[in-house]
């Protein structure tokens, strides 16, 4: 009995073992695939010196003006945030108690201008290695040939192409991050004007839902009545139907 016993809780441990590795692998693929949607990784291809040298500048940058932005504009716009709290103290006819800040609009601004800029980044590196690829295959789709280039201009436009793109993320960054902070300003004055947005969701709300069922009513109308499923070609044996139509 103690020897059949020991079998089953081997036995048990065991299968435990297996579904735990079996739950972990599948986690695993999941993160991998959802990483791979931004950047397969592939153990015959390689990034040049430079290229690495490039895109890891271009991340720690981009992290230094991320942390930059919300440090100067949460510790030195006492100035701008009383300004916006008169203004919408005046145009909303409300009253804001003094602990009114807009640290969390600017965090959320930071955050999301980095979450983009990283997935442009990331995308950046694929097209990069996709790129790569088409050239050491004699590809020249994307890539032009080499003789439509000097041969001076080759090596200048290769070392010119890190200050390119950080110069560029970086001004994008700045007006990003502006145009979303403005916006999410925008909304926090829209939640003081409560019933203002009420009256123009009433209007605005019902001439959505009928253009979306109209869209909709078309697109179901024109693919049953009209369009073959095999190859999306218009049906003969409704002509007739097509013909009250047009």
């Amino acid at each position: 009995r103690k020897i059949h016993t020991k079998n089953v809780n081997v036995d048990n441990l065991i299968d435990y073992e297996h579904e735990s590795s079996g739950q972990n692998q599948f986690s695993e693929s999941r993160i991998k695939k959802f990483f791979d949607t931004f950047y397969r990784w592939d153990d015959d291809f390689r990034f040049t010196t430079i290229a690495t040298c490039t895109y890891t500048v271009a991340i720690v940058f981009l992290y230094y003006l991320a942390c930059t932005f919300v440090f100067l504009y949460t510790s030195r716009t006492s100035g701008h945030i009383s300004f916006i709290k008169s203004y919408i103290e005046y145009s909303a006819n409300v009253e804001i108690n003094d602990t009114f800040t807009l640290k969390g609009e600017i965090i959320a601004s930071a955050i999301l201008t980095t979450i983009i800029y990283g997935l442009q980044l990331f995308i950046g590196m694929q097209n990069y290695k996709k790129h790569k690829l088409q050239l050491y295959k004699g590809i020249y789709v994307d890539v032009p040939p080499a003789t439509n280039f000097k041969r001076s201009s080759i090596a200048s436009n290769s070392v010119h192409y890190s200050g390119f793109l950080v110069g560029y993320m970086a001004w994008g960054f700045v007006i990003c991050f502006h145009l979303i902070l403005i916006i999410l300003i925008g909304v926090r004055i829209l939640t003081f004007q409560i019933r203002q947005i009420e009256l123009a969701l009433a209007i605005i709300v019902p001439v959505l839902l009928i253009y979306l069922l109209k869209m909709l009513s078309m697109t179901s109308a024109g693919k049953f009545l009209f369009i073959q499923k095999l190859d999306n070609k218009l049906n003969l044996k409704s002509r007739k139907t097509y013909a009250i139509f047009v």
